[in-house]
C-alpha cells in the first residue's frame, strides 16, 4: 500500500496495525476474554448507533453534509486514532482504505459514512 505524502502519518498508523493484526491476530482471535469484550463492544456500538438515529442525529449529519456541504469528518481527524483503535476494527473486519476519499476529509469517510466501526468519542 502505499500513501501520498500527505497520508504518510496515517498510513503508518495503518500498517502498525496491520502488522500487529498480523503477528497477533490468531491468538487474540482466539482468546476467550477478547472474544467476550468485542461482543460487548459491538453490542454497545450498536446501542449508541439507533440512539443517534432515534434522536436525529444521523439525519442531522447528513443533512449538514449534503445541503451545506459540510462535515465533521474534516482532513486530519484521522491523526487522532492509534494503531490499537485501528487494530480492534481490524478485529471486528474492516477493510481500512488504502486512499482518502476526498482532500478535505477524514481518510476513513467513505462515499456512505465513516468506514469505521469503532471510533473516537469526537466522531458522531
Amino acid at each position: 500500500m502505499e500513501f501520498s505524502l500527505i497520508d504518510k502519518r496515517i498510513g503508518e498508523k495503518i500498517r502498525e496495525a496491520q502488522n500487529l493484526l498480523a503477528l497477533r491476530g490468531e491468538a487474540l482471535r482466539k482468546d476467550p476474554h477478547l472474544i467476550s469484550l468485542l461482543k460487548s463492544l459491538e453490542v454497545k456500538i450498536a446501542a449508541s448507533g439507533k440512539a443517534m438515529y432515534d434522536f436525529g442525529i444521523s439525519a442531522a449529519c447528513r443533512h449538514c453534509d449534503e445541503e451545506d456541504g459540510e462535515n465533521c469528518c474534516g482532513a486530519g481527524i484521522e491523526n487522532k486514532y492509534t494503531p490499537r483503535l485501528l487494530l480492534i476494527n481490524l478485529l471486528f473486519g474492516n477493510t481500512l482504505p488504502e486512499k482518502r476519499l476526498g482532500p478535505t476529509n477524514c481518510f476513513f469517510l467513505g462515499e456512505s459514512g465513516c468506514n469505521l466501526k469503532l471510533r473516537l468519542v469526537l466522531c458522531v
